[in-house]
């Protein structure tokens, strides 16, 4: 073989060897986007070059290279729901809540949390719950058909929520949704609502409170029909 001839065919062998050793790999939860030329276009009224795009990786759902950190494996030392079991995520039960998270409001920080797996509630169809001390939300098995699923997540992150709103903004609540102090032999009681949001409001304000939240994030239009000054309550605080 021509010396100049040999010398090309190590050379372009070891070209086409570098471009596979480094071919970009993107993760499972990325779609690759190859190399490209950017015509000139307007953005947001103004004008953009023509540029070159080089091959990338792009978040098949928004924040996912952020929120993919958040779900982990351990189960939570000390916890004191007796008889529920922790368990490994599968990429698929990672998915459902990746498609979740973009469409929870910045008001829930859902930045702040971490994700567990468990096997069943000790509480029947309750599909998630949440650890306030180390703010941990935990996803049941029920969790991979319920219905509602941002409403779910939107339920347990109000909860931490709920631990930074101010007295007169829980004593406002408490009035808006029907909550009243009741004085009886010298005894104070705490009376719910006579008309509750969901049966289990019942239990106490915080509750409460994390129904309500649900509604705003998932069907904020019922909630409006439902209680429009609680919907208003929460418009003045939590935005759209």
């Amino acid at each position: 073989m021509n010396k100049h001839l040999h010398l090309y065919v190590i050379i372009a062998a070891s070209f086409m060897f570098s471009r596979e050793t480094w071919a970009l790999e993107c993760k499972w939860w990325q779609i690759k986007v190859k190399d490209s030329r950017i015509p000139q276009h307007q953005r947001k009224g103004h004008k953009v070059s023509k540029h070159p795009r080089k091959e990338h990786c792009r978040e098949r759902w928004k924040g996912s290279d952020r929120y993919i950190h958040q779900f982990k494996d351990d189960p939570i030392q000390g916890w004191d729901k007796k008889g529920e079991t922790f368990k490994k995520w599968s990429r698929g039960e990672i998915q459902a809540v990746l498609e979740v998270l973009p469409n929870l409001p910045t008001w829930a920080q859902i930045e702040n949390y971490t994700f567990r797996r468990a096997d069943k509630s000790i509480h029947e169809a309750n599909p998630a719950t949440s650890e306030l001390t180390k703010k941990i939300i935990v996803l049941y098995d029920i969790f991979s058909t319920y219905k509602d699923k941002l409403g779910a997540i939107g339920h347990e992150a109000s909860h931490f929520v709920f631990q930074e709103l101010t007295n007169l903004e829980i004593t406002e609540f408490e009035k808006l949704s029907g909550w009243e102090i009741v004085i009886k032999d010298r005894k104070v009681y705490v009376v719910p609502p006579e008309n509750l949001l969901m049966p289990d409001s019942a239990i106490n304000n915080e509750e409460d409170f994390t129904n309500h939240a649900e509604m705003y994030i998932s069907d904020p239009v019922k909630l409006k029909k439902t209680n429009p000054k609680i919907y208003e309550f929460f418009l003045k605080r939590f935005p759209k």
